[in-house]
C-alpha cells in the first residue's frame, strides 16, 4: 500500500507538471499571444516519444543505465563521448531549472532571501524527495 501512487496522487503530479510547463514558457507569450498552449502540447508528445525510445532500449538492454547502453550500442569510444553528452545535458538542464525556480521563488515570494539560500533549500529538498522515491514526494506534492 505504501510502495504505490494513487490514481488521485498521480493526477495531480501529471496536473502540476503541465502547470509548471505552462509557467516555463509563459515568456514566450509576447511572441505566441494565444497559440502558446501549442509548445506545451509539443513538449508533452515529444516527452512521450523519448520515453517510448528510453522503454524500449531498457527492455532491450535489462539491467543496464543509459552510460553502459551508449556503450553496447556504439562502442567504447563514441559511446563514451555520446556518455559524456548525457551527462553535460543532464547537469545543464538541472542549473537552468533550478536557477529559474529560483528566479521564480524571489521575484513573487520571497524577495528579500538570498537566492543561494533558495537553491540550497531546494536541492535538499530534491535530493530528499529522490531518496525517498516517487511515492513520498507524490504524496507531500500538494504542500
Amino acid at each position: 500500500m505504501f510502495n504505490k501512487i494513487s490514481a488521485k496522487q498521480l493526477k495531480y503530479a501529471v496536473s502540476a507538471f503541465i502547470m509548471a510547463s505552462s509557467l516555463l514558457t509563459s515568456h514566450l507569450y509576447f511572441f505566441t499571444e494565444n497559440e502558446s498552449w501549442l509548445s506545451v502540447l509539443l513538449g508533452f508528445v515529444a516527452s512521450f516519444i523519448m520515453i517510448g525510445i528510453y522503454s524500449a532500449l531498457s527492455k532491450r538492454y535489462p539491467g543496464k543505465n543509459l552510460i553502459d547502453i551508449t556503450t553496447a550500442v556504439f562502442g567504447r569510444v563514441l559511446g563514451t563521448g555520446i556518455s559524456l553528452f548525457y551527462v553535460f545535458y543532464f547537469l545543464s538542464l538541472s542549473y537552468l531549472n533550478t536557477r529559474n525556480l529560483g528566479d521564480f521563488i524571489k521575484g513573487s515570494v520571497l524577495l528579500n532571501t538570498p537566492m543561494t539560500i533558495i537553491l540550497v533549500f531546494f536541492v535538499l529538498i530534491c535530493a530528499m524527495a529522490v531518496r525517498k522515491g516517487p511515492v513520498v514526494m507524490s504524496r507531500y506534492g500538494l504542500l
